[in-house]
């Protein structure tokens, strides 16, 4: 297949490195294109590409209905493109967008929260015959919040910010508040594995705004294990902290200073108290939930810095800072 001579019906925002289309296929008709570079940026582009079709055949064996069908891989040679071909679901959007646009009633909301609940528990059932490796944990910690928060510490150290009127900690000292956690955490979470999403945030959960199903996108290994708090985490990055909206909001954000927790509608709340309430309330899983979601932040970093996007930078950081230290002092 030559990616560039489909007929393009709609562009989707993609990854960075990445396009995502809707085009009209002459065999499949209409389906969703991806298309990767297989030379450029290889080690983020192609080979995270790749992982991802393998993991989201994996969880379609599992889930046959909760994962879109694989229809056709391939290797562009002419255009140096990897590509996939997905099924496209008709009539779907992303929650993320049925949340944020739609008028919902409360009843609504509840029911689709307690229907993806269920969804991702199902998901989360199959659990593996072997528990982490110890170390895990560290692991992922030491590469995704640590190593970028020194890497931009000079980037990050500044005085005299805050948020929600609490002083920004310094790097350094969000660092030692990261491995208080991690000591107060110990050994006491379940580290069972079993089969997660790895990338499941608001936007690639899509629901039929008629009859409520849900399909998800876009799977992939974020957090490198594979525990239920690591798919709920990026849920939280966006229904309790807002990150879709701030991402949206056209407004300009230079020169804060005092930082505030973005307001979202009703919908956001009612059904991000719908998924706490069924969360575990055990204080050691509280501490890694909230662990987990600043990571979601702090691994925002290197991206936003790279691409200039300062107010954004600093803010995520902000937030960071200030979950964990909401998470110590509850």
């Amino acid at each position: 297949m030559n990616t560039k001579d489909p007929e393009i019906l709609e562009i989707f925002k993609g990854g960075s490195l990445s396009s995502t289309m809707l085009i009209m296929h002459p065999k499949f008709e209409k389906c969703i294109l991806k298309k990767v570079s297989h030379e450029l940026n290889r080690e983020y582009g192609f080979v995270r590409f790749s992982s991802q079709i393998k993991r989201h055949l994996q969880l379609k064996k599992k889930e046959p209905n909760l994962f879109p069908t694989i229809l056709e891989t391939g290797i562009d040679i002419e255009n140096h493109e990897a590509y996939c071909i997905y099924e496209y679901k008709e009539n779907f959007i992303s929650l993320f967008d049925f949340l944020y646009k739609k008028k919902l009633t409360q009843e609504i909301v509840i029911k689709v929260a307690k229907n993806l609940l269920d969804n991702i528990k199902i998901l989360h059932s199959s659990k593996s015959k072997f528990p982490l490796p110890e170390g895990s944990l560290n692991y992922y910690v030491k590469e995704e919040m640590i190593r970028p928060l020194k890497q931009y510490e000079h980037y990050l150290n500044l005085d005299n910010i805050f948020f929600e009127n609490k002083k920004v900690n310094k790097p350094k000292q969000t660092i030692c508040l990261i491995n208080k956690i991690i000591r107060e955490i110990g050994n006491k979470f379940d580290n069972q594995s079993c089969l997660i999403h790895g990338n499941l945030t608001l936007e690639n959960i899509l629901i039929n705004p008629l009859t409520f199903e849900i399909s998800m996108i876009d799977v992939y290994d974020e957090t490198y294990f594979d525990i239920p708090l690591s798919d709920y985490s990026q849920i939280f990055q966006c229904s309790k902290y807002f990150y879709g909206i701030r991402m949206r909001d056209q407004s300009s954000h230079s020169n804060e200073t005092n930082f505030e927790l973005m307001e979202a509608n009703k919908n956001f709340e009612t059904f991000n108290n719908e998924f706490e309430k069924h969360l575990l309330k055990k204080s050691e899983s509280n501490f890694l939930l909230n662990l987990l979601i600043a990571s979601q932040f702090i691994r925002l970093l290197p991206f936003r810095i790279k691409s200039n996007d300062n107010s954004n930078a600093i803010y995520f950081y902000s937030l960071a800072s200030w979950i964990l230290n909401q998470s110590i002092n509850e």
